[in-house]
């Protein structure tokens, strides 16, 4: 479940400030997210549990790979949180399109699937990262702290489905 974090209470002059900051387009020391799932509960939820945490700030959402490259260039995101399956376009091919069209865009896949077919091809479309959608809200937020340094992060068990590719 992604939104089981646990945050001290506000006072009412730091909620002032919270909400003040959510307002703030240029996000301010803020990690810029964009959100692409097909889903409107998931964004929603990610949407809470990130703006909950104080250090991200959801400039957009997308529900299709093609919203998602149409808003690259307007809303300037860092990270790309990206569904795999789309209507559409799938993610697998936006991540692609996205390193052409904006290519200092860090993509972090966020899926249920962790067969390793999903993980071979994702390593190869450019994304930076893979995270199952069961993963806990600070997984989430290693993850994306990883690869918006330049490194790469993968699940527990989608990096086990590599290393067993590795071995055959």
């Amino acid at each position: 479940n992604v939104c089981h974090m646990k945050h001290p209470p506000r006072s009412s002059a730091s909620a002032r400030r919270a909400k003040t900051a959510a307002k703030d387009d240029r996000g301010q020391g803020r990690i810029r997210l964009l959100l692409v799932d097909d889903h409107p509960v998931v964004r929603e939820g990610l949407r809470s549990c990130l703006v909950a945490d104080g250090r991200f700030l959801i400039v957009g959402e997308a529900s299709s790979g093609e919203a998602a490259l149409r808003k690259i260039k307007r809303l300037q995101p860092q990270v790309v949180l990206m569904d795999i399956n789309l209507p559409g376009m799938t993610g697998l091919e936006a991540t692609t399109r996205l390193q052409t069209l904006a290519p200092g865009v860090k993509v972090l896949i966020l899926s249920v699937h962790d067969r390793r077919e999903y993980v071979q091809q994702v390593a190869r479309c450019g994304a930076r990262g893979y995270v199952l959608k069961d993963a806990s809200p600070a997984e989430l937020i290693r993850a994306i702290y990883t690869v918006l340094r330049g490194g790469t992060y993968f699940s527990r068990r989608v990096a086990a489905a590599l290393r067993s590719e590795e071995h055959t």
